[in-house]
């Protein structure tokens, strides 16, 4: 006769089956938990370090401008000098252009220079006895007047001034070394010129009782009326 088991004894055999399939999932849940739960830790203290890492202050460099302040400049001295001719002057002669006459007048003023007598060749300003034109100041008033014509080419092209000629009256009282000292236009320039060389012999003047060379200079004015 076959032995049959009861179906409620089949299930408590399978029970325990049952139970062990239970415990290894549930073993499987709590080490897969575990697992996630350290690796979200380490994902979190990794994120937490390089955070810290990049907002460290001590790595974020600080950088100051300054700003130059400009330097002073050395302040340059500029001297200007006047120019000053080593001649004394003698007042004006004045030409003035009319119709059909000209007039003049000269005016001799000496100049001074204190050196001793050195050579023939030496030039003076002033000298003890100063040169004299025969017949005094007035004489060479005349002789300039008479000596002097207003260029026509001047007088067409309205050219007038003032002209400043310098000479040597030399030891022998000759008028030696005619120049002009500062001049106006090359047509008075040269009249100018002109009349002082025709100008006679001189008395001579003497430093220490020795004729000496002696310089002088004349302005003559050119006017047009």
């Amino acid at each position: 006769m076959e032995t049959k088991k009861s179906r409620k004894a089949d299930l408590r055999n399978k029970s325990f089956l049952f139970l062990q399939i239970g415990m290894v999932a549930a073993l499987t849940i709590v080490l897969a938990a575990f697992q996630w739960s350290t690796h979200d830790k380490m994902n979190l203290i990794s994120l937490g370090t390089i955070i810290e890492a990049d907002y460290d202050p001590e790595l974020i460099p600080i950088t100051r401008t300054e700003i130059e302040r400009p330097k002073p400049q050395p302040q340059t001295v500029v001297q200007t000098f006047e120019l000053v001719e080593d001649v004394v002057e003698v007042p004006d002669v004045e030409i003035q252009s009319t119709e059909g006459s000209e007039q003049a007048a000269v005016t001799i003023i000496p100049m001074v220079d204190e050196k001793p007598v050195a050579d023939d060749t030496e030039e003076f300003i002033i000298v003890e006895e100063m040169p004299v034109f025969p017949g005094g100041d007035k004489a060479l008033m005349e002789t300039i007047y008479k000596n002097i014509v207003y260029p026509e080419l001047a007088k067409e092209h309205g050219i007038d001034g003032k002209v400043y000629v310098g000479f040597i009256v030399t030891r022998t009282g000759k008028v030696d070394k005619v120049k002009i000292v500062r001049g106006v236009d090359p047509v008075l320039d040269k009249e100018a010129m002109r009349a002082i060389s025709m100008l006679p012999d001189w008395i001579p003047g003497k430093q220490r009782g020795k004729a000496v060379n002696v310089a002088f200079t004349v302005p003559i004015s050119f006017k047009l009326n």
